[in-house]
């Protein structure tokens, strides 16, 4: 090998960042490279990895550096992916630079005075744009707009979770903090998110489950509005301010409930597949100690979970959006995750700085929606096509897709509802009567898993028809 050669393979080096935000996929066979997992796949040389698979399954997205495709992995976070002398990939894991943070405890105004500091220094960098702030009505936008409400150029955008849209607690808590801060709020109302199932497969392939389509309608419907302009998303900012409840696992299964898939995944016992590796054993085995530490859990799930939350950010900068957020920096989230541990547990010390500023409206006696039945409206309003059984019989036992489709095909969803009662918000209530909506919930869930594989097999078979058909 000439050194012109050896130079460009040694040069070959790609890191993974502390806490994974950068989808990076990589081929060990072809050798190829990417941010997008559709594009170092070889559908024309194609084997399912049934380790990857059951796995993927059982989150409802891709773990432990594994993917449902063989010869398919991608980088966990420290990860830096090389080349050797014969050109082929080898992994390297660099220290982890949150070790060093988790024996410290943070004062709460040197926490506070970060994100401060990292929400200022992204709103200067756009002083004559206009910056998108996605309200949720949650303390992490709360904050993020609570210190960048001085920039005359603000727009806080919501959607609401319930039928109602306008009375769901998100939309009414959101925009009582806008009218605090004097900062412009508009409601988003959704509904055909299911129209974008395609735009977000192409995007995630099988990478992740298919529930994000309402942040791609969120973001259209501001785009064709109010044009692209930068945003300041609040993402992971609950996590690293005292947000979840973690249990040491003690079992290896027990990793499955630091993934926090709230019900969206499918049942990986329906799998035809078998694994022939315990990778949540070797998981397991592997961080057994450092997940003693009540901080390092979080640190964990946000790791575990960020190949699915970084739609948050991907989805608005594919559509032209500059997208960011504060609690990215490893400073900010640091800084919040190492709060005295009375303090931090259940956000205590957020609450009371958001009391203090006078923004703590959960206190307000306004009427709102708590019901999440934005997958029934969006079943109602854009109802799915069934599983294509045929297609998918050889991996899933053919009854298991006969009862998911069963209960989200559009029939199911008709009822004799009428526009009426849908637009009063009282059908989340009507569904829970006729006792469909749990069971609807695990079945849209199971879809929204498998939709991806079945969008893999066609293109297998699209490359392949002979050995496939």
């Amino acid at each position: 090998m000439n050194n012109k050669v050896t130079q460009e393979i040694q040069s070959f080096l790609i890191r993974q960042d502390w806490l994974g935000i950068n989808n990076i996929f990589y081929n060990t066979r072809t050798g190829l490279c990417a941010n997008n997992i559709n594009d170092v796949i070889d559908f024309n040389s194609f084997e399912l990895d049934p380790d990857g698979l059951i796995n993927y399954l059982k989150f409802g997205y891709c773990v432990f550096g594994r993917t449902p495709v063989k010869d398919v992995y991608f980088l966990r976070q420290n990860e830096v992916l090389s080349k050797n002398s014969e050109g082929k990939f080898q992994i390297f894991e660099d220290e982890d630079p949150c070790l060093s943070y988790l024996s410290l405890v943070t004062s709460e105004v040197d926490a506070m005075e970060k994100i401060s500091s990292a929400v200022q220094l992204t709103a200067n960098n756009f002083k004559n744009s206009n910056i998108c702030i996605p309200m949720s009505g949650g303390y992490d936008s709360r904050l993020i707009n609570y210190f960048c409400s001085e920039h005359k150029h603000i727009q806080a955008f919501t959607y609401g979770i319930s039928f109602k849209q306008s009375r769901s607690f998100e939309a009414v808590n959101a925009k009582a903090i806008c009218e605090k801060l004097n900062v412009p709020w508009k409601l988003i109302e959704l509904g055909k998110f299911h129209d974008y199932l395609p735009n977000w497969v192409s995007l995630y392939g099988i990478s992740t489950h298919a529930h994000g389509m309402y942040q791609w309608e969120f973001y259209e419907k501001i785009k064709s509005r109010y044009g692209v302009m930068p945003v300041i998303s609040g993402i992971v900012g609950d996590a690293w301010a005292g947000s979840p409840n973690t249990s040491e696992p003690l079992v290896p299964d027990d990793l499955k409930n630091l993934g926090y898939s709230h019900g969206a995944f499918a049942d990986e016992t329906q799998c035809l597949l078998k694994s022939k590796e315990d990778l949540i054993a070797e998981e397991f085995e592997k961080k057994r100690i450092l997940l003693k530490d009540e901080r390092y859990r979080v640190l964990y799930l946000v790791r575990t979970k960020m190949i699915l939350l970084s739609y948050l950010l991907k989805v608005p900068s594919f559509l032209g959006f500059s997208a960011h957020t504060p609690f990215a920096d490893i400073k900010v989230a640091m800084s919040m995750l190492t709060i005295e541990p009375s303090r931090w547990r259940n956000r205590l010390w957020q609450k009371e700085f958001l009391s203090k500023h006078n923004l703590d409206v959960e206190r307000s006696n306004s009427p709102m929606l708590y019901q999440n039945d934005l997958d029934y409206l969006g079943m109602l309003e854009r109802p799915l096509e069934p599983l294509r059984i045929n297609i998918l019989s050889s991996v899933f036992r053919p009854k298991y897709l006969e009862w998911i489709n069963s209960n989200v095909i559009a029939t199911k969803w008709h009822l004799g509802f009428s526009h009426k009662v849908l637009s009063s918000g009282r059908i989340g209530a009507g569904l829970r009567l006729f006792g469909l909506k749990d069971t609807a919930l695990v079945a849209y869930s199971a879809y929204m898993t498998i939709k991806p594989i079945e969008d893999l097999m066609l293109k297998v078979i699209e490359n392949n028809r002979t050995k496939y058909l």
